[in-house]
């Protein structure tokens, strides 16, 4: 079983893990699209996030500001 704490990873090694520039992520936990969370003074973002975020950018393109809503446009056509 993986304990959730392994999930958690600074921006700066979550982009270097997913190729994604360090500020691409920092506007989705601002935006609310990864949970992250400060620890000891730095910003740490879900993995699980991320990867949902990064496959839906590079799918479609785009992504809604709201986490669990990722690409959704709330029911209107595109």
């Amino acid at each position: 079983m993986t304990d959730d704490r392994d999930k958690w990873l600074p921006i700066a090694d979550a982009a270097r893990q997913f190729r994604i520039l360090p500020d691409t992520i920092r506007t989705w936990a601002r935006r609310g699209v990864v949970r992250s969370h400060r620890h000891r003074g730095r910003v740490a973002v879900h993995t699980d996030d991320v990867a949902a975020a990064e496959h839906e950018w590079r799918t479609r393109g785009k992504i809604t500001g709201r986490r669990g809503r990722l690409g959704s446009n709330s029911g209107r056509e595109s």
